[in-house]
């Protein structure tokens, strides 16, 4: 068995694979074409890429409808799901106050997508690197890698199968508050994505993530972190949830079904320390 490690940047972070297999050239010709579909994702989701047809349909979109391609109509179909699906908790608009929801009209028949709202813009923040490592893990699976660790900017992971001796890949809750590295907890994951999100960057004064409910930026510092059957799901949610405040989030994930498939810590810094809870439990049939 031999393990290959691969990094690049992408989505303005580091992405790393840590693939594992019996033969270095297949790894590394199937890490390449992860990589590569890494990549293309990007070029479709960037709102900076002035090439991107995310770009474009921000800067064309308020003018009237918009033919997008099928991959991209996907996508925003099933941003709209998860909109609905979080009370609206989960919202691509890049402006606060401008609800995707409401500010967005798709015609699947036409294959359009307007904005109603000139302010609205498409921003794949909170759901584009998790759709890239499912959609990563995908190449993987298509050409027999069975086993790797991948993460974007490590706020989002994605675990395939076991490591070389069998065991869960081992992933490390940091503290989101402290400049230093500092490790909260360390979670075993096998076939499984993990995602943080944390209202305030290390060091920064204002939150960059907007409380949907009244429209402006969060304001306490805390973070939540989500493992779920894949790394979409648990970007979408740890941004959700962290949206919704941990009262509204641990109601609505009681509603949730199956409850066996998701784990959710939640991190409150106090004083100059930070604090795990779990807040949603996780069987440990579904990390080992």
């Amino acid at each position: 068995m031999v393990r290959l490690h691969l990094q690049r940047t992408a989505m303005a972070t580091l992405f790393e694979m840590w693939l594992l297999g019996e033969d270095m050239e297949h790894l590394a010709a199937v890490g390449e074409a992860a990589w590569d579909e890494i990549l293309r994702i990007e070029k479709m989701l960037s709102r900076f890429d002035p090439a991107a047809e995310t770009a474009r349909v921000n800067r064309t979109a308020a003018a009237g409808p918009v033919l997008v391609d099928y991959e991209l109509f996907a996508v925003l179909e099933d941003c709209l799901f998860w909109n609905k699906e979080t009370q609206g908790a989960f919202d691509i608009g890049a402006v606060a106050g401008v609800s995707f929801a409401e500010a967005v009209r798709m015609d699947l028949s036409s294959r359009t997508v307007q904005f109603l709202d000139d302010r609205m813009q498409l921003d794949f923040g909170g759901y584009g690197k998790g759709y890239a490592l499912d959609a990563a893990a995908r190449i993987l699976n298509q050409f027999a890698v069975g086993s790797a660790l991948m993460h974007g900017g490590t706020s989002s992971v994605l675990a395939v199968g076991v490591q070389e001796d069998g065991t869960p890949w081992p992933v490390g809750v940091q503290d989101p508050f402290t400049r230093e590295p500092r490790e909260l907890r360390q979670i075993p994951l096998t076939n499984c994505g993990l995602s943080t999100s944390a209202t305030f960057a290390p060091g920064a004064e204002t939150s960059d993530l907007v409380d949907p409910r009244r429209a402006g930026p969060l304001d306490q510092r805390v973070a939540c972190v989500v493992a779920a059957p894949t790394a979409l799901e648990a970007e979408v949610l740890s941004t959700a949830l962290l949206a919704m405040g941990k009262p509204r989030a641990r109601k609505y994930l009681e509603g949730r079904t199956p409850l066996d498939l998701f784990q959710v810590l939640w991190i409150e810094q106090h004083e100059e320390s930070s604090i795990l809870n779990e807040i949603f439990p996780l069987p440990s049939s579904a990390v080992s």
